[in-house]
């Protein structure tokens, strides 16, 4: 056997140990991509506003606020768009409308 194919044979073998401590973060935009050529990083976005109250004029105008930077390495990078294209898949065709004749 390849080193290469015992390193993903131990990988694939790890177990995953979700901590529910770690905080989900909301966003609605994403903001930017880039790669530096080891590393894809893609800035995520939430759109704010501060609600006006009674009497008072709005605090701030309505914005979209960075939330989160997420920096995957560039197979990191290929499986989260394996992930999202199964998922994008599978919504499209639930959403499809029928055709009719």
């Amino acid at each position: 056997m390849s080193d290469e194919k015992e390193a993903a044979g131990r990988r694939a073998a790890l177990a995953v140990r979700d901590d529910q401590r770690v905080g989900e973060t909301f966003a609605n935009h994403v903001l930017g991509t880039m790669s530096d050529g080891a590393t894809i990083t893609v800035t995520l976005g939430a759109a704010r506003a501060v609600p006006e109250k009674t009497g008072r004029a709005s605090r701030a105008d309505p914005h979209v606020a960075v939330v989160s930077r997420i920096v995957l390495t560039p197979k990191a990078a290929v499986e989260l768009a394996q992930g999202l294209s199964g998922i994008l898949g599978a919504l499209a065709a639930k959403t499809k409308p029928e055709k009719t004749n």
